[in-house]
């Protein structure tokens, strides 16, 4: 299904998902319906190996063997977006400014802050919830559906950009995302109540977070999609340490 693998594709390095020559608005579109599908399937891949690791390896060194394995997976596709949004909203300068900062490929201090804080908070997060299978799920699942939110419902701020590519997604692409959340929401109260209120907290937060950036900038950019995506999942852990 080329929806599914331009998901795939997008969103991770594996080398065996089929690249396809020429793509369209409307291929791309489609394509954020199985988002959250690729979102599960990190969170998979991350229990499965925090499985694998030895029981008595430290707990600080599972928590940095995950990160490592979900860089690799992902390529840092996210990180990149955090530490251009940090370095934007924080340099005090006019909106205009702060965009151009966002689009300078170089990274400043606060950047590079956002990205330490980001990766010590998911090393030492993720060890909480390693041996949870549907707590890793909803994990992966989380930060990907951020983003068919967030794609959907603002305003892209610039003419160009790769997050551009994506306005052809409507509000019938989020209604079909959104189908999975019965389900998921039902496994999870079948399991532990605390999953739903963690989700919950962290997807207002991100959105209340969204309309600050969209309110500053008129829109948001692809570096807000990846910056968004990276707070809901820090959200997301720290509610789950927070209720476990």
């Amino acid at each position: 299904m080329k929806p599914l693998n331009l998901a795939f594709q997008f969103l991770t390095k594996l080398s065996f998902i089929k690249n396809y020559p020429q793509v369209s608005d409307k291929d791309l579109a489609n394509s954020i319906i199985f988002y959250p599908v690729v979102g599960a399937f990190y969170g998979a891949v991350l229990y499965f190996i925090a499985f694998l690791l030895p029981s008595k390896l430290p707990l600080i060194t599972i928590g940095i063997l995950l990160v490592v394995c979900e860089f690799l997976l992902s390529g840092g596709l996210h990180y990149d977006g955090l530490s251009d949004l940090a370095d934007g909203w924080f340099s005090g300068r006019e909106v205009t400014r702060q965009l151009e900062i966002m689009r300078d490929s170089r990274s400043g201090v606060m950047g590079i802050t956002a990205l330490i804080l980001n990766l010590l908070l998911k090393t030492s997060l993720l060890i909480v919830i390693k041996n949870n299978l549907l707590a890793m799920l909803c994990y992966g699942f989380i930060g990907k559906l951020i983003l068919v939110i967030t794609i959907v419902l603002f305003p892209y701020a610039r003419k160009k950009g790769t997050g551009a590519l994506f306005k052809a997604a409507s509000y019938k692409h989020l209604l079909l995302c959104l189908l999975y959340l019965p389900l998921i929401i039902y496994i999870i109260y079948s399991a532990k109540l605390m999953l739903i209120y963690a989700i919950i907290i962290a997807i207002t937060l991100t959105l209340f977070i969204a309309y600050l950036i969209n309110k500053r900038y008129k829109g948001l950019t692809g570096d807000c999609y990846g910056a968004l995506h990276e707070i809901s999942q820090i959200l997301y852990l720290i509610c789950i340490g927070a209720l476990i």
